[in-house]
């Protein structure tokens, strides 16, 4: 930790919070531009500041799947979904982690274990979409889930909660599932 941070830390513990989502703030730049030794400085200031903060555990979390290891990350947004369970983009980003562990265990014939994943993220995701109705990457993937598990009503209904949001087309791999399948 830079002398500098850490004296700026301690003489403003009444202010833990916006102390530690500035530094948060510093890191996501970072991560975003790949530099991973210096996000996770800045993210370990953060988490210094104030290591209640789900957002740290969340920015801990997206540090190792940038790295693509997902067990740590799975281990930091469990630990940031321990301290606030209704944070919304925790939930969200570990049942992403979870829909990106389901598609290897296809690719590997793992089907059982393939399913458990979905079954996890699917939760995840109801959870976060309780939450946040609005997020269209919630959205997005509440609607793979209801393709991939083929309950068919849900699925069209987040199909056209998608469409509506305008955010994003819709994969052509799901649609093709949803109409071969799901009748209207």
């Amino acid at each position: 930790v830079d002398e500098d941070v850490f004296v700026m830390i301690t003489n403003n513990r009444d202010r833990k919070r916006p102390v530690s989502d500035s530094l948060l703030k510093l890191g996501w730049e970072r991560l975003t531009k790949n530099d991973h030794m210096g996000s996770m400085v800045r993210f370990n200031e953060a988490w210094l500041a104030m290591p209640k903060n789900p957002d740290v555990h969340r920015a801990f979390g997206a540090y190792f799947m940038s790295m693509k290891r997902p067990l740590e990350a799975h281990d930091n947004f469990q630990a940031g979904i321990a301290i606030d369970s209704t944070y919304a983009p925790l939930l969200k980003d570990e049942a992403l982690v979870y829909m990106q562990e389901r598609y290897q265990m296809q690719q590997e014939g793992r089907t059982r274990k393939a399913e458990v994943y979905l079954d996890n993220a699917h939760a995840l995701l109801e959870k976060a979409h309780e939450r946040n109705p609005r997020d269209p990457v919630t959205v997005y993937n509440l609607f793979v889930c209801y393709v991939l598990k083929l309950n068919c009503p849900k699925a069209w209904e987040f199909h056209d909660k998608v469409v509506a949001m305008k955010e994003r087309t819709i994969e052509d791999m799901y649609l093709v599932r949803l109409k071969e399948s799901c009748s209207r």
